[in-house]
């Protein structure tokens, strides 16, 4: 249950939002918002893959096969070796947006994709644009070829299935399971693209969250009434790295955010009580009254993304799925990234910020598995959740780390974020 790491910014800031009562639209923008999928009834079911908490499937561009990842946020991405593979027609923005991209890893290049085909459904004339496999994007790690966007996902209706792995693909909802029952509340659809916005009160504050399958977290938000909660003392500080930081001038990318206990949050008609979250820092100010939901949240459902009827359907899973009340941490997280294991974040008043932790610090070994020494299929089954070197009843934790080039061993108990009193 981490913040999440949001994996695509608002494409173009400032370009691709645009005036909907412009008549003329620039032609690039013409082509992401542009797309259709094939004609008649559809039903088709795939499985996907859930590797970091981030939802992967395989699909098939002009009959070329190929790997994406689902993301809400963000619009039909490539990489620029399936453009040369699949010889698509591409819009080059270069002279004129080219200045909006020398620091990011977006090119201003605009492919149009003949057949995007996801078992045997065809999209077609689908929009996307290409980006840079370098050290300027936070995505270089993730295998995988592209991102399937919103830009595709709005001509029908997807259903993730988080107990079997498969999504159910349509445009007919009497085709679809666990809708009947389920939590129902409208979506708001966006121009272009981006993650379809809902509305969710919390206490009081009504929140404009954005509902994100490209952000691996849980619950992002930042409202009046947690703001206070903050102020008085009543939040845990949080120092964690980003992939893409809220504050963009921080270079080093970490930054300071929050764990608070939201006592009531109502989506449509349902309210959940006690549930853990991430809250912005109060300090940017631009996400007051804003919030996301990602995966780590939406697991906990069957969920299903009704773009024809503007509509979402949260079918709780029982059992294991059932939502948490409480976060048990060892008061930092880590992860792999850059070739080895790092810590990636640290709770302020724990044991591990006592002793020192700090975010970047090299993890020898854990519980007496030398991380140093793991092949790739290995790391690989870590970050799918099928290899973990710490088991969930597990209360303590044996870490060697590399601080200043000397070897240091800890062992660390775990704790309940939120104190003992509230169920895990």
């Amino acid at each position: 249950m981490n913040m999440g790491k949001r994996i695509c910014l608002l494409i173009i800031t400032g370009l691709l939002i645009f005036n909907e009562t412009n008549a003329q639209l620039p032609d690039f923008i013409e082509r992401l918002d542009g797309g259709k999928v094939q004609s008649g009834d559809f039903f088709e079911k795939i499985p996907f893959e859930l590797v970091e908490n981030r939802i992967y499937v395989s699909s098939l561009i002009n009959n070329h096969k190929y790997r994406f990842l689902i993301d809400t946020y963000s619009p039909c991405l490539l990489y620029n070796y399936v453009l040369d593979e699949v010889k698509l027609d591409t819009i080059d923005k270069s002279a004129t947006l080219g200045k909006s991209f020398l620091t990011g890893f977006l090119i201003p290049v605009f492919p149009k994709i003949d057949t995007f085909s996801i078992g045997n459904i065809k999209f077609s004339d689908v929009g996307a644009m290409l980006m840079k496999k370098d050290s300027t994007n936070p995505l270089k790690d993730y295998i995988m070829d592209g991102i399937l966007g919103s830009n595709l996902m709005k001509h029908c209706i997807w259903q993730f299935n988080f107990i079997d792995s498969t999504i159910t693909i349509t445009n007919d909802l009497s085709k679809c399971s666990y809708v009947n029952n389920a939590i129902q509340f409208p979506l708001i659809p966006k121009p272009v693209q981006a993650s379809p916005n809902i509305f969710m009160l919390i206490g009081n504050d009504t929140i404009n969250v954005e509902f994100d399958t490209g952000n691996n977290g849980f619950i992002n938000v930042l409202s009046p009434g947690i703001n206070k909660k903050i102020t008085e003392g009543e939040a845990i500080a949080w120092s964690v790295k980003l992939d893409i930081p809220v504050n963009r001038a921080d270079v080093d990318n970490i930054e300071t955010h929050y764990y608070v206990m939201i006592d009531s949050m109502q989506i449509g008609e349902h309210t959940f009580y006690l549930v853990p979250a991430v809250a912005y820092n109060p300090e940017y100010t631009q996400t007051m009254g804003k919030g996301s939901v990602g995966i780590d949240f939406l697991k906990h459902f069957i969920t299903t993304i009704d773009w024809i009827e503007n509509t979402i359907y949260l079918k709780p899973i029982k059992g294991e799925g059932r939502m948490p009340h409480n976060k048990k941490t060892f008061g930092f997280t880590y992860g792999y990234e850059n070739g080895g294991f790092n810590i990636q974040s640290v709770f302020a008043g724990s044991r591990a910020d006592s002793l020192g932790f700090e975010i970047g610090d090299k993890i020898i070994s854990i519980n007496g598995f030398d991380l140093t020494q793991l092949t790739e299929k290995q790391i690989d089954k870590f970050r799918q959740g099928t290899l973990d070197f710490l088991q969930k009843k597990d209360d303590k934790i044996s870490i060697l780390l590399l601080k200043n080039g000397v070897k240091i061993s800890y062992t660390i108990e775990s704790y309940n974020l939120f104190g003992n009193n509230l169920e895990n």
